[in-house]
């Protein structure tokens, strides 16, 4: 009975969606397989088509032999997708998790160092701007929890996350940042443009807060101690993209913000008109301009000059190093390297025993054609064009597995709480890891081709003459 190949496929689904993740190398592995003993013959039809055009009978024959040998080949073939699969995946996954763990630094500093302090008074980071020394460029963000209401509608929204930022700064801090740019653009005025309570602010919105929006924006009531109430307004020019959300200039602040709290940045210029909260945060960004501001020291030191001494600083150089050495890192580091080695020496060895086991065939085939004239080269091509396309067929099929397996399991396989950082890391494959097992699987083959040529070189005439 004939076995659709998309029949392993409709199996593997139920497994990864429910997170019995045992079952989904095997299915993965089984589904390739059939596949590839579909396209196997097909393939080797093709290159007898070529040969037979041909004028020597080599390739001829050796395409005839593996194309012969094919039906025989399943399990090895399974066997070798299965492991070199195994090994592709262990080393995707140890390479996403260290690039993960940059980018889960950079989140947690915003910059090459941050420092942040409770309260947004007006004192805290003052001098951010010009008492840092030289060669150390910082920007100053501010974080305060305001309610709102609908322009059009009245509507109220409670607990708004409201971020004051200059986007000159953040710009100089990050120049490539997508943040910077757009609010560079989206709420920069002129220098020296002070804002008035009744000058709409400029104000990107995230997406959940942008869908509580009417029409008109929202408005706030600012009170001061001591100081008559300021009605202010505020005025959605853009909402942030996800890109924008997950930039890492928004890393420290963010992490002091729960789950699903509104967002709402706007310009540093409405500083003095909104209210001074003890409960709100302050956090400066800081990026030197060359090897001697980017130290740890030169870091810390400016930062605490411009918060003082009880700003909470963290360096992205100091925070990835913690990272690297977490013990539970470091061993599911070690698991997958380990993983990955055994795997990879299991498939070759499972090609080589497969080798071994038809060895005998193959020397027959060559004993008969070397008693008709076949000479010594010609002996050894043949060996290597009947088990190439084995070789090529399991480091195709283990490569592809490798590849495929994390992305069937990308609901289950969250990496993040290795690496931190505000998503899911992206899959980094391996390629040095696949080149050396395509290499490896290359390697046998030609080794096992050149032993079994040596073997019959070194035959009597009567063992050569032995047909049976």
């Amino acid at each position: 009975r004939v076995v659709p190949a998309s029949a392993p496929v409709r199996m593997i689904l139920p497994f990864a969606m429910t997170g019995d993740l045992g079952a989904v190398p095997v299915l993965v592995a089984l589904a390739v397989v059939l596949l590839l003993l579909r396209i196997y013959p097909f393939v080797l039809r093709l290159v007898l088509r070529q040969t037979r055009r041909g004028r020597g009978a080599v390739g001829f024959i050796g395409a005839a032999r593996a194309a012969h040998d094919a039906p025989a080949t399943g399990l090895a073939l399974f066997v070798l997708v299965l492991t070199l699969g195994t090994a592709v995946f262990g080393g995707l996954v140890h390479r996403t998790i260290d690039d993960g763990l940059t980018t889960g630094a950079a989140w947690t500093t915003g910059a090459d160092a941050s420092a942040t302090v409770a309260g947004t008074e007006a004192s805290a980071g003052t001098t951010a701007a010009g008492a840092t020394p030289a060669g150390i460029r910082t920007a100053l963000q501010h974080l305060r929890t305001l309610d709102l209401a609908g322009q059009a509608d009245g509507a109220a929204i409670t607990q708004v996350a409201v971020i004051t930022v200059d986007p000159r700064q953040l710009a100089a801090v990050a120049p490539k940042s997508p943040l910077a740019d757009a609010l560079l653009s989206g709420l920069a005025t002129p220098p020296g443009t002070r804002a008035g309570a009744s000058t709409p602010l400029p104000s990107f919105l995230s997406p959940d807060l942008r869908a509580r929006e009417r029409t008109g924006g929202f408005t706030t009531t600012a009170v001061t101690p001591g100081q008559p109430p300021v009605n202010l307004t505020l005025k959605p020019v853009g909402t942030l993209t996800t890109t924008e959300l997950r930039d890492p200039l928004l890393g420290p602040v963010t992490a002091q913000i729960a789950a699903g709290t509104p967002l709402l940045i706007t310009t540093a210029d409405a500083e003095h008109l909104l209210p001074q909260q003890p409960s709100g945060s302050t956090v400066l960004l800081l990026k030197g301009d060359g090897p001697a501001t980017t130290e740890p020291t030169a870091l810390r030191s400016a930062a605490a000059e411009a918060l003082g001494p009880l700003a909470r600083i963290r360096v992205r150089s100091e925070t990835l190093n913690t990272l690297r050495a977490d013990g539970l890192t470091r061993g599911l580091g070690t698991i997958y390297t380990v993983t990955s080695l055994l795997a990879a020496l299991s498939g070759l060895l499972a090609l080589a025993l497969e080798l071994t086991l038809t060895s005998h065939e193959r020397s027959r085939t060559a004993s008969f054609l070397r008693m008709l004239g076949l000479g010594g080269k010609e002996a050894g091509a043949l060996h290597f064009l009947q088990l190439l396309p084995l070789a090529v067929a399991s480091a195709v099929g283990g490569t592809l597995l490798g590849l495929l397996e994390p992305r069937l399991m990308a609901g289950t396989l969250d990496l993040r709480q290795f690496t931190g950082g505000p998503a899911q890391p992206a899959l980094r494959t391996d390629y040095s890891l696949t080149l050396a097992l395509v290499a490896g699987v290359t390697a046998l083959v030609l080794a096992a081709a050149t032993a079994e040529t040596a073997l019959a070189r070194r035959r009597r005439l009567g063992a050569v003459l032995r047909l049976t």
